[in-house]
């Protein structure tokens, strides 16, 4: 018959690569690239869009904010291809789960403040749902045939 690459790893013993990539990984990348870019690229328009003043030191501050979602976002895309479970998807996970509880913590602290902000609320919800889903990858053995 004729000899494709999953054959051909079979009769290796290697595992082929899983299909397609990860969801939640992709989804996760691409919110976060969305959120870095305006962050690092137009911090004193982004800071005047919220509403706040554009002082350097909190420019500044937006673009580390920035940076940090951008390595996030860098790290979840390049990482689509590979299994969430076992031992070595960990890391991954509680990276991703620590940084989408507390953003979402602080950021329902900070509605608590100002109930009428409505800026607060798509990233609060947003940041539910990740932390949600990684929570769910964290505490739940992925599937023998992959996810």
């Amino acid at each position: 018959g004729e000899i494709t690459p999953t054959r051909r790893a079979n009769e290796k013993g290697v595992e082929p690569m899983k299909r397609g990539p990860n969801g939640l990984l992709s989804l996760s990348a691409a919110t976060y690239f969305a959120a870095a870019i305006p962050l690092l690229f137009a911090p004193e328009e982004t800071s005047a869009l919220l509403g706040g003043s554009v002082a350097a030191g909190q420019i500044a501050i937006l673009q580390v904010l920035g940076s940090a979602l951008l390595g996030f976002a860098l790290l979840n895309w390049s990482n689509r291809y590979s299994r969430l479970g076992g031992i070595y998807g960990r890391p991954l996970i509680l990276a991703n789960l620590a940084h989408a509880m507390t953003a979402f913590l602080l950021l329902v602290r900070a509605a608590a403040r100002d109930p009428g902000y409505l800026p607060v609320a798509l990233p609060t919800a947003v940041y539910l749902l990740l932390a949600l889903a990684f929570a769910s990858r964290l505490f739940v053995a992925p599937s023998p045939e992959g996810e």
